[in-house]
């Protein structure tokens, strides 16, 4: 959904405004290290962002990036989509509602485990 519908192209125009709803600086002993992606840049600073639809307020995107000590974006140069709700409806998520079928298996009730509680082995 991320390319077909082309939503960088919607942020670069000024159709969505793009916000940061979170960032965390690499170094020292915080939560966030520095590291250097497959392409050897440094990784400074992780963000999470949101896109915006002014025209009615809502965010249309909720998205993860890295930024390089040049401050440009890491890894694949793109930021990674987490979930996206189009004006028509249509949605995307990387985690899917805890009652939705996995479309891969059929099964429901696949879903990321809660902070804390994966152990070892599973």
């Amino acid at each position: 959904m991320f390319w077909r519908e082309d939503l960088l192209a919607k942020v670069a125009s000024g159709e969505w405004i793009e916000t940061v709803r979170r960032a965390s600086r690499g170094g020292g002993d915080k939560a966030f290290r520095t590291f250097r992606d497959y392409k050897g840049n440094l990784i400074v600073e992780t963000q999470t962002i949101a896109w915006i639809d002014p025209r009615t307020n809502q965010e249309r995107a909720r998205l993860h990036r890295f930024i390089t000590e040049s401050g440009s974006l890491g890894a694949s140069g793109y930021p990674d989509p987490k979930r996206i709700v189009l004006e028509d409806g249509r949605a995307w998520s990387l985690t899917s509602p805890f009652d939705e079928p996995c479309a891969e298996c059929g099964q429901v009730g696949h879903r990321w485990p809660d902070r804390g509680r994966l152990e070892m082995g599973s």
